[in-house]
């Protein structure tokens, strides 16, 4: 038997460690896109979010909000999480998930707000109202759940009580519930392990939400506009006031602060009514939002709405000239590239210009601002204080970042055809343009960027990458071409090489290039002698091969739908993948630094720590070629 044990110890000991014992690669953090559908405003900072994550904003200054922090609310990408309203108190926010049910998260440091509770509900948890030591789940099919929240780390439920239709929202005020399920519950919930419904309106139209103030109460009633209803007597409320919504389109939501109802009407914008005369409700103004107005919280004359994917939206309405949005933070995106440099990560995020990402701490990055740009940025470098950005039909961008909360374009060229990617190699940007081929653009004075010299080719020219003299272009179906720059007014071809499919992005390590070949994976090129590349080894992926980066004998591939590919190339003839991360949505670009590794995608950035799967294998860089080829 001793004899048994040794062998198998030694065989364990001369095989491989396993992908999960190396942990290859490990979560880190995350600063994610979604779609903005729930929020609430408390102590001097806005809460709001949806799908899976909880963003907090410092709102001290309104016109000027920043984003301070986040919670991620799924324990992991199966978690079906929802976020569709929010309750603050105590230091903690209460969160309606839908499915996901009430998530509590302890928000007592609003930098640092982390989930300490996750109570599963019978139904769907489409709204929430926190009193006292109590939170109140409007449950859809489940009716109103009464949960004891004294210990906000451990709730626990105490009572609930049926509603005939199914309950959509909840507002509660003194010991009254008001519950919408298609009409209004007014429920006794002075015993909360007993509630009772004592009162009961019915509606011609679904309600969906509702907001008390005073001796009203304010319901969103769907196609109905909102209506308003005198709830002075518990027992027999009675509607009193209405106000069709614009075009008869759908409210969704409504908050009344100051003799104000603000009532939101999905994809045309938000009403702001004077509701000072409840039987006489008069629409001031309709603000128009960028996307579908889902959610409003109300605060003074403000008020702040989730647009879906239009983000947060700051509504003042006392502006000048009437109400209107003074500020906006936007949550949604779908970073193509990005580029991690100086503790930042550049995100180019297509018609939504770029984002500055701080990762100083990786745990938790935060947005730290964007700045939009005419065309479709599709990808960024960075370098001594700026990025340029490759932006489709806006050419080649300058933007100084030396202050990253407040990026400035300080240049721009327009490119002969569309700019699809940028790499920076000295005082020169290297710019690939469609079929205009690559183009050697001056960038010594960032405020004057000046094109010096180009190549043209046939076939679409994707991405490029420099290095040693040379440019080695990703040329879609002609495969790589590799091109001699030491004079940058004369870029000459000396070499090509056919690659699988489609050629659409490339990345240099020692004399190999890496390139993603779409959806045939990625091939590796000896590139020793540029005028001679040869094919040394492919791989596939299990989804399009859209980016590659390479470190330490590692290749990382952002796969599309099967987000981060890890490969070993130590071997460059023998490619294996090692290790891989299924990202919370599409994967696009990827970007090294250390033994971090910066994903980009349409969830936001995902970061890995690689270092279990490091190989610390040099490589020498490529050789000048033996001749020069006439163009």
């Amino acid at each position: 038997m001793s004899r048994v044990i040794a062998l198998i110890a030694a065989a364990l000991a001369a095989a491989p460690l396993s992908v999960a014992a190396l942990e290859c690669p490990e979560f880190v953090g995350r600063w994610p896109y979604v779609s903005t559908v729930a929020v609430a405003i408390a102590d001097g900072h806005a809460y709001f979010g949806g799908e899976a994550a909880l963003f907090v904003a410092e709102m001290t200054d309104p016109e000027a909000p920043r984003f301070l922090s986040h919670a991620e609310l799924a324990s992991d990408p199966e978690d079906i999480v929802r976020a569709v309203d929010v309750a603050i108190a105590g230091g903690h926010a209460y969160i309606a998930a839908l499915f996901g049910g009430l998530r509590v998260v302890d928000v007592s440091d609003p930098a640092n707000p982390a989930v300490v509770a996750v109570h599963p509900t019978p139904g769907q948890a489409s709204g929430v109202a926190v009193a006292g030591n109590y939170a109140y789940i409007a449950n859809g099919y489940g009716g109103l759940r009464v949960i004891d929240v004294s210990a906000p780390s451990f709730p626990v439920e105490v009572g609930s009580v049926d509603t005939p239709g199914p309950a959509g929202d909840v507002a509660v005020v003194g010991t009254f519930a008001y519950v919408v399920d298609g009409g209004l519950r007014v429920i006794d919930i002075s015993t909360p392990s007993a509630p009772v419904v004592v009162g009961s309106l019915e509606g011609a139209v679904s309600h969906t939400a509702v907001a008390v103030d005073g001796s009203y109460a304010y319901l969103a009633g769907g196609d109905g506009g909102l209506k308003i209803v005198d709830v002075s007597s518990p027992e027999d409320p009675r509607e009193v006031g209405a106000l069709a919504g614009p075009d008869g389109d759908w409210a969704t939501d409504v908050a009344v602060a100051g003799g104000l109802a603000f009532v939101t009407n999905g994809a045309t914008g938000v009403q702001v009514v004077d509701v000072s005369t409840p039987s006489a409700p008069v629409r001031l103004s309709l603000v128009d939002t960028p996307a579908y107005a889902e959610r409003v919280a109300a605060d003074g004359n403000r008020a702040y709405v989730a647009d879906g994917d239009g983000g947060l939206r700051v509504i003042d309405a006392t502006a000048p000239g009437g109400p209107a949005e003074v500020s906006y933070l936007d949550t949604r995106g779908g970073g193509v590239k990005v580029q991690v440099a100086g503790g930042y990560a550049f995100v180019a995020d297509r018609d939504d210009g770029i984002r500055v990402v701080d990762l100083s701490v990786m745990e938790r990055p935060i947005e730290l601002s964007s700045l939009g740009t005419p065309g479709w940025a599709v990808e960024v470098a960075a370098s001594n204080h700026h990025v340029y950005v490759a932006d489709y039909g806006g050419g080649l961008r300058a933007i100084d970042v030396s202050a990253p909360d407040r990026p400035l374009e300080v240049g721009f060229i327009q490119t002969p055809d569309y700019a699809t990617s940028v790499v920076l190699s000295g005082d020169y940007a290297w710019v690939t343009c469609r079929y205009a081929g690559l183009r050697a653009i001056d960038i010594s004075t960032p405020s004057h960027p000046v094109e010096v010299g180009f190549a043209e080719f046939p076939e679409w020219a994707a991405a490029v990458a420099v290095e040693g003299g040379f440019a080695f272009v990703a040329n879609d179906d002609a495969g790589l071409r590799v091109l001699d720059v030491t004079d940058p007014s004369h870029p000459v071809e000396v070499g090509l090489v056919d690659t699988p499919w489609r050629a659409v992005e490339v990345a240099l390590s020692g004399v190999y290039a890496y390139v993603a070949n779409h959806g045939a994976g990625m091939s590796i090129v000896d590139v020793s002698d540029p005028v001679s590349p040869v094919v040394v080894s492919s791989i596939s992926t299990p989804d399009t091969a859209f980016d590659v980066a390479v470190s330490n004998g590692l290749a990382f591939v952002a796969a599309d739908n099967m987000g981060l590919r890890i490969i070993d190339v130590s071997d460059p003839t023998n490619p294996v993948e090692i290790g891989f991360a299924r990202t919370a949505r599409d994967a696009y670009g990827v970007s090294v630094a250390g033994d971090r590794v910066v994903v980009s995608g349409v969830g936001g950035i995902e970061i890995y720590d690689v270092s279990a799967c490091a190989n610390t294998e040099e490589l020498p860089a490529p050789r000048r070629p033996r001749r020069r080829l006439s163009p």
